[in-house]
């Protein structure tokens, strides 16, 4: 199985010690990023990459009314609990490689999923076919930039499946060749032992 890591950690993802200094620290990070985004007279299509276990999706919906929110992942079993904690939502079973609709999203969001895509720039290209004309994008992740960075993920990775984390600099590359504009990056760091975690806002 291409993704068995995730399926494997799917019934212990949301008690890892890792949520404490790295993803609720994102979840936080992209919850005020979208309170400074929604705006209450409007409705917006939403669109999660990796959508994991659902943590993220629960924040939004118990939020945000108007937004109408679809999570995709690559592992069945984190979309079984995600479907079971979030009734609100809707969930589907894909890669960003494989996705298929003909929706365009007004907001996109990723965390800590981009550094598993297969095809990077195929992904962020795809991310940019899926938007519409103001999308918002927020794509956060690890970012090897540091020698620490690089020390830590190389570790990583035995625990998890494939990865490429890439640095600031490749990451704004990717983002520029496929004709979207990279704003502001800003970044997650909540213990000096803690790899760098880079959150891009990206427009088209």
């Amino acid at each position: 199985m291409k993704y068995k890591a995730w399926e494997k950690l799917a019934g212990k993802y949301n008690s890892l010690w890792v949520q404490k200094y790295s993803l609720t620290p994102t979840r936080n990070k992209v919850m005020e990023m979208l309170e400074n985004t929604i705006h209450e007279k409007q409705t917006y299509r939403l669109l999660d990459i990796g959508c994991g276990t659902g943590q993220l999706s629960k924040q939004i919906t118990d939020r945000f009314s108007n937004v109408s929110y679809l999570g995709i992942d690559v592992a069945v079993n984190m979309l079984d609990i995600a479907k079971d904690y979030n009734k609100a939502a809707k969930f589907k079973h894909a890669g960003i490689e494989d996705f298929k609709t003909t929706t365009q999203f007004d907001i996109i969001i990723s965390t800590h999923a981009f550094p598993y895509f297969p095809d990077q720039q195929a992904s962020i290209q795809k991310i940019n076919e899926l938007s519409a004309r103001n999308v918002n994008i927020i794509l956060a992740f690890g970012s090897a930039t540091t020698l620490l960075d690089k020390l830590i993920y190389f570790f990583v990775k035995f625990t998890t499946s494939k990865a490429n984390y890439p640095s600031i600099s490749n990451m704004k590359k990717l983002i520029e060749q496929s004709n979207l504009s990279c704003g502001h990056v800003s970044f997650i760091k909540e213990r000096n032992y803690m790899p760098t975690i880079a959150v891009f806002e990206i427009k088209k």
